[in-house]
């Protein structure tokens, strides 16, 4: 129900994807500078972790987890603090919800080598999820 073709949510999303891009960008910036400033340690190889959320109607998360790990407890960890800090996330649509009372949203975290700003966006949950 949330996947690409479906474009009438992208406007929230894309809310909720710019308020934890506001807490991860720096932080995972100065983690990056701490640890890894020449990307030999850690992003010497692009990195991802997919963290799967639970929104209720209200915009709060109720469930948080890791989907799919990137190897480095640090960096996880970070994903999922941008989470936390960047709710509730005001007036999520209805319809999204289809009658529930709390939506699935998968949400990725990319750092690539060479670069320490890294990617986030939200991508539509898989077949198996």
């Amino acid at each position: 129900w949330l996947n690409a073709r479906e474009f009438k949510y992208a406007t929230f999303m894309n809310r909720m994807r710019s308020d934890i891009a506001k807490q991860w960008y720096p932080m995972v910036q100065d983690a990056t500078k701490q640890r890894d400033p020449d990307g030999s340690v850690y992003f010497y190889r692009e990195r991802t972790v997919v963290l799967s959320l639970v929104l209720d109607t209200s915009g709060n998360v109720k469930d948080l987890t890791v989907k799919q790990s990137s190897n480095i407890e640090f960096f996880d960890r970070i994903a999922m603090s941008s989470v936390r800090n960047a709710q509730p996330f005001p007036n999520p649509p209805t319809g999204m919800f289809h009658g529930e009372e709390q939506v699935s949203i998968p949400f990725s975290f990319t750092m690539f080598p060479g670069d320490h700003r890294g990617l986030l966006f939200w991508r539509p949950p898989s077949s198996q999820e």
